[in-house]
């Protein structure tokens, strides 16, 4: 899996930015919860929306969090409102 080969040898707390279609997203979300992929696609993300993930050295669900999923601009722009 491309998750866990890039966290091998990125450095300790390094970032990597990945631009993608929903499916690959819905493919890391589903392996970092453990749904099997018979299921897919169990997460539909948004067009131009951004998911984050914080992602351990072995990628293993474990040291997968989930941040934010399929957060948008007008996401962002109602929250502030309600600050």
């Amino acid at each position: 899996m491309w998750m866990k080969e890039t966290a091998a040898v990125m450095p300790e707390n390094a970032s990597v930015l990945a631009v993608s279609h929903m499916g690959p997203i819905s493919c890391m979300l589903q392996y970092a919860l453990g749904i099997p992929m018979s299921l897919f696609p169990r997460f539909k993300p948004g067009n131009a929306s951004l998911t984050y993930l914080k992602v351990g050295k072995k990628a293993i669900p474990e040291q997968i969090q989930i941040v934010y999923y399929a957060v948008t601009p007008d996401i962002v722009c109602r929250d502030r409102e309600n600050v």
